[in-house]
């Protein structure tokens, strides 16, 4: 996977920061965010951030995650399933969602 070979970011800020400007647009700022990052064992070359976690809690009791499978890019390197995964919830339901459907529940 070349892309962000030999950039400061892998994930966070090719993928991530997508995710959670979205979040930002449908629910504002977060009052809490809850975070982890950690490198993908399958990217061979050097980075820090290949797999990330995050929860954003709002004032309202909204909450929304994301986990962010760097290897979820335009190519489909490698021979593990690779999906981003979101959940939005909030006190009248749950919305789900992945790269490949979104669901209300």
């Amino acid at each position: 996977m070349p892309l962000g070979s030999g950039d400061d970011s892998l994930s966070t800020f090719i993928m991530s920061i997508h995710h959670l400007d979205t979040f930002r647009f449908w629910l504002g700022d977060p009052e809490r965010v809850l975070a982890s990052t950690r490198p993908d064992p399958r990217t061979k070359f050097e980075h820090t951030d290949g797999l990330n976690l995050y929860i954003l809690e709002y004032e309202n009791g909204a909450r929304a995650s994301s986990w962010d499978d760097v290897w979820s890019g335009p190519a489909r390197e490698g021979p593990h399933p690779t999906s981003v995964s979101a959940a939005v919830e909030g006190t009248e339901g749950l919305a789900l969602g992945n790269d490949r459907l979104a669901r209300l529940a």
